[in-house]
């Protein structure tokens, strides 16, 4: 994958900052290494395939999208895991009786944790 800003769009923003008054700024040298540690640890890991046409392309594990979704801040909040009934309005697909009846709780939600966040509940976990 190709980095979002080439060296020279990296001196142009440096100049600039410098121009509005920032100071102690990374070198490019540096904002390069730093992106590639962070990669290295954090990034998707796109692997390029050769299709049958001979076309050329990228694929990403969706595993470590959806990994990279739930461990976002912003996003987390926003995902809504568990189905719930609100009939007659229905506005989501987690409001639809089929996610609630068909699905089964192994694969709609294995772990769900109280609204103080202290106590984490499992399906098919001994009670005491």
């Amino acid at each position: 994958p190709r980095a979002a800003f080439s060296e020279a769009e990296m001196d142009v923003t440096r100049w600039f900052a410098t121009q509005l008054g920032a100071l102690d700024l990374p070198s490019v040298r540096v904002v390069k290494d730093h992106r590639a540690f962070v990669l290295k640890t954090a990034g998707s890991q796109p692997e390029m395939v050769k299709s049958s046409l001979g076309n050329y392309y990228y694929k990403t594990s969706l595993g470590t999208i959806l990994t990279h979704e739930m461990a976002n801040p912003m996003v987390r909040p926003l995902l809504h895991l568990y189905p719930e009934k609100s009939a007659p309005h229905l506005s989501e697909a987690r409001q639809a009786d089929r996610w609630l009846s068909e699905v089964e709780p192994k694969y709609a939600g294995i772990m769900a944790r109280d609204a103080e966040g202290q106590q984490d509940y499992y399906i098919h976990e001994p009670c005491l």
